[in-house]
């Protein structure tokens, strides 16, 4: 029988929930900052790149006051014996230095 404290699993549900939306917000981030370049060499003044960068990043978030993190699966398939934990969420989510996944999407 397992040792696991509720507030130990509490603290590994909120860490996962952390990784996932660090791993949504860093592409977003980078984004921004690519699309204020790319548009500075356009011509565009800095008020105007911010704004472009502000709009895009808008569109591409678009879950308004939903939750990213819809649900945990757990599976009996993983390697060494040990089961395997997938957080399933509104968009499929990787971490963008590692490529492992953080969230599959939840229609897949």
């Amino acid at each position: 029988m397992s040792t696991t404290t509720r507030d130990e699993i509490t603290a590994e549900e909120q860490t996962a929930v952390d990784r996932a939306y660090d791993c949504d917000e860093k592409p977003l981030a980078e984004l921004s900052g690519g699309f204020i370049t790319s548009t500075s060499v356009s011509g565009k003044d800095s008020v105007a790149n911010r704004k472009d960068a502000e709009d895009k990043a808008a569109e591409d978030t678009g879950l308004g006051d939903a939750s990213l993190v819809i649900s945990r699966v757990d599976t009996r398939d993983g390697q060494d014996g040990k089961p395997d934990t997938w957080y399933v969420g509104r968009r499929a989510v990787s971490d963008v230095e590692t490529r492992d996944t953080g969230l599959v999407l939840w229609t897949t």
